[in-house]
């Protein structure tokens, strides 16, 4: 309930009523109780905008991102995971993340390339590793949250950025073919002369 003081000011109010009964049951008053709950109210809406913004980021990120429980159990997946797997997270939420990875890799040394939840709760955090899934050069970091108890995964997919890196990198080699071995002497000037 919104009280307006004469001022114009405006409280949040919460009130409750009882009756006050005589000695034979009759209704005889009402004891009216009204406390000013408008500070609680604020939060509530502070909090309520907070936990939209962060959703707001959560879902609009472009890298995929899942929250998991000490356990293992997914949590929660943004929608650039969906996106990035190719699945969706009904497929994904409620499940042990290592049973969703083994649904998802090749079995070949899938515990020496994802750490299991033990290890990631002792360790605090993984350096970020790589994993081949379908046709995608995935690039996935962990970190533990003990204060609420979770685990984050972040998964980005880098498999541009690892072509672009193997282009470079032959490109780089037959440069090397050619100078080592052209017949003649080769002089090499940059932009400023040297």
């Amino acid at each position: 309930t919104m009280l307006i003081s004469k001022n114009g000011d405006e409280y949040q109010i919460a009130d409750s009523a009882a009756p006050i009964k005589d000695k034979s049951g009759q209704t005889v008053g009402v004891v009216l109780v009204f406390s000013d709950v408008t500070e609680k109210y604020r939060a509530a809406e502070r909090l309520k905008e907070s936990e939209a913004n962060f959703a707001d980021i959560f879902q609009t990120v472009p890298e995929g991102i899942a929250y998991a429980a000490f356990d293992g159990q997914v949590i929660s997946v943004n929608n650039s995971l969906e996106r990035i797997l190719g699945i969706p997270r009904e497929q994904i939420v409620g499940k042990n993340f290592m049973d969703v990875v083994k649904d998802l890799l090749p079995a070949n040394n899938i515990e020496d390339v994802i750490p299991s939840p033990a290890r990631l709760v002792q360790e605090n955090e993984i350096q970020p590793f790589e994993v081949e899934y379908k046709d995608k050069v995935l690039e996935v970091s962990v970190t533990v949250n003990k204060v609420s108890g979770r685990l984050t995964g972040v998964i980005r997919d880098i498999t541009e950025r690892r072509r672009a890196e193997d282009a470079l990198w032959q490109s780089s080699q037959m440069l090397q073919l050619v100078m080592d071995n052209i017949p003649a002497a080769v002089f090499w000037k940059d932009r400023n002369g040297v």
